[in-house]
């Protein structure tokens, strides 16, 4: 049943996994109950401590409702101090209590439970929230220096001379990376792409990049390191091992090429790509308030033809006009781009929201009804490898 304490779950990433999260004393603590239930819409278990300085800033009782969990903030006979969870997350973590750990105090709950994590050698993650200046101390530095041979600090957004926490649910998606950290590797091409008539006019496919941009954060969420190659989409992902932007399917084709020289990723064709440009560019601008102009249009050399396979997955998407036998055209396409998987769809099952379709392989298939449900399922056929 829903009640005020439910969140929905938005993924599978940290599904099986209890995380502690430590709040300290800095004005971005504000910021902890939602990221807080973000983790959880991840489907983490979350229990909240809470410093002396991280209750002047938010309240016991806000961290409560975030957590559905009671708060550590004093000792008890239960040891909760004692590191049990999965991972311990430190949002915001200050330069008094990164002091705190690099000389081994544990005087509250919080500390406490950081040492003893590290006694164990388990996984304790931080988003630094401070002024420049405290930053940039001396003593800082060398205290930043001790506890990262202990723990791992993610890049905070920087603004107005300040270290701060990222958006929530950016946040909430690079603590699951860490947690999930594996060594596999992808490759996501995305968005559309463009062909230029003149300097100012161009010829393009639609595609929000909604899909890529789902597929590209489910990826980094369950731990991959992601390629990502995006073409002039509107929507694109916040979160990747790198993100390469591209107009032209020769661009495209040229930052795989790029990628694949050293690395042997899995790929992912999710990019809609332009099948015919024209003949020619003319240089300047077209003049208007003429006759018609014929512009002849001449087809572009697949981009999946010139990616030899390289022991890994292979999968791509082709969109087909209504009434074509889609089991038929995907196991053709299947066989001649040597892929591993091929998802089809007709444009009517198209929006900005929903995305119908189903994901053939040689001997299987299965309908997805959504980008979530796509990404998911892409993430599942990867991790199985």
């Amino acid at each position: 049943m829903q009640t005020d304490l439910t969140v929905d779950q938005i993924s599978t990433c940290l599904s099986d996994k209890n995380i502690d999260f430590i709040v300290c004393g800095s004005i971005a603590s504000i910021e902890s109950p939602k990221l807080i239930r973000a983790l959880r819409r991840l489907g983490a278990e979350v229990r909240p401590f809470q410093t002396e300085g991280g209750a002047m800033f938010v309240t016991k009782m806000a961290l409560e409702w975030a957590a559905a969990k009671p708060v550590v903030d004093s000792f008890t006979g239960l040891s909760t101090h004692l590191a049990t969870s999965d991972a311990i997350v430190i949002a915001p973590i200050t330069a008094d209590f990164m002091a705190k750990i690099a000389l081994g105090i544990c005087n509250d709950p919080a500390s406490a439970l950081v040492q003893s994590a590290i006694g164990q050698g388990k996984k304790i993650i931080a988003f630094p929230a401070m002024h420049d200046s405290l930053w940039n101390s001396a003593a800082t530095q060398k205290n930043l220096e001790t506890s990262q041979k202990w723990m791992t600090f993610l890049e905070p957004r920087r603004e107005e001379g300040k270290r701060k926490i990222p958006d929530p649910d950016e946040a909430a998606d690079r603590i699951s990376h860490e947690i999930c950290k594996n060594t596999s590797e992808v490759l996501v091409t995305m968005g559309p792409t463009k062909a230029y008539l003149d300097d100012v006019r161009y010829l393009s496919n639609y595609s929000s990049g909604a899909l890529g941009s789902a597929i590209v954060t489910e990826l980094y969420r369950h731990g991959f390191s992601v390629y990502c190659i995006c073409g002039p989409s509107n929507i694109k992902p916040k979160v990747f091992h790198t993100l390469t932007h591209v107009e032209t399917h020769i661009e495209m084709l040229e930052a795989i090429q790029t990628i694949t020289k050293t690395r042997t990723p899995h790929l992912i064709m999710a990019a809609a790509v332009l099948d015919y440009v024209p003949k020619e560019r003319i240089s300047g601008k077209m003049r208007s308030g003429t006759s018609g102009k014929n512009i002849e249009l001449i087809p572009t050399s697949k981009i999946l033809s010139q990616i030899a396979p390289n022991g890994k997955k292979r999968i791509a998407f082709k969109l087909e006009p209504e009434g074509s036998d889609l089991e038929m055209k995907s196991k053709e396409y299947l066989n001649k781009y040597s892929l591993d998987y091929l998802f089809t769809n007709r444009i009517s099952a198209v929006s900005s929201t929903e995305h119908h379709g189903t994901l053939f392989s040689q001997n299987e298939s299965w309908n997805l009804n959504s980008k979530s449900e796509v990404a998911l399922k892409f993430t599942k056929i990867l991790g199985e490898t």
